[in-house]
């Protein structure tokens, strides 16, 4: 996590002074400018000490975090990253008593399965951006779920928010989100009658699981 928290913290030198997002500046690099033999190959870095950054496994991260920052006036991108952390499974808690009230019509799940919830992320285990994989079970798995339990107009809809959050879920980690996908398309041929149908419902699916990245991350 060093060596990302290190690019992290040059991308947000160069975003509080204005700039683009997935550009680090790193003037000790300055004199870093070719790769030593037999070495992987390191970000090229001009005169000044910029240099382009963001694995390709998690470009999200790199845009989202020193924006967080900025915005809030934090310190470093680690409080970026816990402020996102926090963000996410918050969201989860919000629709949790609904959801949970409407998949067992009960009154006593929707108040205890934010309390559970709650307990779980201040339980987890925080290490770099794994626990992103933990998010998409938690948080989109009752959407799919109740969409599943007694097929309406709305269904889909929640299929497709599923698909939204999953595709959030890839651009902060490449391929977390592809479970959520095989999960809400298996929902789908249950409560969709007609080839034709489930096709169309297919399309929308996978448009709104991509929409996000990579789509909106190689724009």
């Amino acid at each position: 996590m060093g060596v990302r928290i290190n690019d992290l913290n040059a991308d947000l030198a160069v975003v509080r002074h204005g700039g683009p997002p997935l550009l680090g500046l790193n003037p000790a690099l300055r004199s870093v400018r070719t790769t030593p033999e037999g070495c992987p190959p390191f970000p090229y870095v001009d005169s000044r000490g910029y240099y382009v950054i963001g694995s390709f496994d998690s470009v999200g991260t790199y845009l989202y975090v020193p924006y967080i920052v900025r915005a809030l006036h934090l310190h470093d991108a680690r409080d970026g990253l816990r402020v996102l952390y926090v963000m996410l499974f918050a969201t989860a808690l919000l629709w949790y008593p609904l959801v949970f009230y409407r998949l067992f019509d009960s009154t006593a799940a929707a108040l205890v399965a934010p309390v559970v919830l709650a307990i779980g992320v201040a339980r987890f285990a925080y290490t770099d951006l794994y626990w992103i994989s933990a998010w998409t079970i938690v948080a989109l798995i009752p959407l799919i779920l109740l969409a599943v339990k007694a097929w309406t107009r709305t269904s889909l809809l929640l299929l497709v928010a599923a698909m939204l959050g999953a595709s959030f879920a890839e651009s902060i980690r490449v391929s977390i989100g592809t479970p959520i996908l095989v999960c809400a398309i298996l929902a789908m041929l249950f409560g969709v009658r007609g080839w034709r149908r489930r096709l169309v419902a297919t399309v929308l699916l996978v448009i709104a699981y991509v929409s996000i990245a990579p789509a909106a991350m190689s724009a």
